[in-house]
């Protein structure tokens, strides 16, 4: 279970990454046009919302328990070496602090009025997620590396 779980948070990542720089480009076009907000425009931020909601549901799931790595951070004392620290402390608070911008921002844009500008408000919550999350995924060339693509 622990490796079926873990495969489909590591490629559910790019997923995320992917919708969320297809929503940053077309709010970035749609911003600099003044096109008006569509239906599409919409279907995207709840996507990105969605899938964001179920890689934070899915790593949650690791760090209450199912990850040997935060299993012994909790038992060891969680800055004991700087990879417990990291799969501990900062990649769960960080993806939670970008997954709760992403929330804030997708309620601002609901509540604001129709108007080319809900793209700039989309565009500045999409943009910081992204910079949030980027800076919290173990990339391979660093101290806590893993895998970029995990493979059954």
């Amino acid at each position: 279970m622990f490796s079926g779980l873990l495969l489909l948070h590591s490629w559910l990542r790019w997923l995320v990454l992917i919708v969320a720089l297809v929503t940053l480009i077309r709010t970035s076009a749609n911003r600099n046009t003044k096109a008006p907000w569509a239906k599409l425009d919409d279907q995207f931020s709840l996507a990105l919302v969605g899938l964001a909601d179920l890689q934070l549901a899915l790593g949650l799931v690791f760090w209450m328990g199912l990850s040997p790595t935060t299993q012994v951070a909790f038992a060891q004392g969680l800055f004991s070496q700087t990879t417990l620290t990291f799969f501990a402390l900062v990649h769960p608070i960080a993806m939670i602090a970008a997954i709760a911008w992403l929330h804030v921002g997708r309620v601002r844009l609901k509540k604001s009025p129709d108007s080319p500008e809900r793209h700039g408000l989309w565009r500045r919550t999409t943009l910081t997620f992204i910079a949030i999350i980027v800076l919290a995924i173990p990339w391979p060339s660093l101290v806590w590396a893993r895998p970029l693509f995990r493979i059954p």
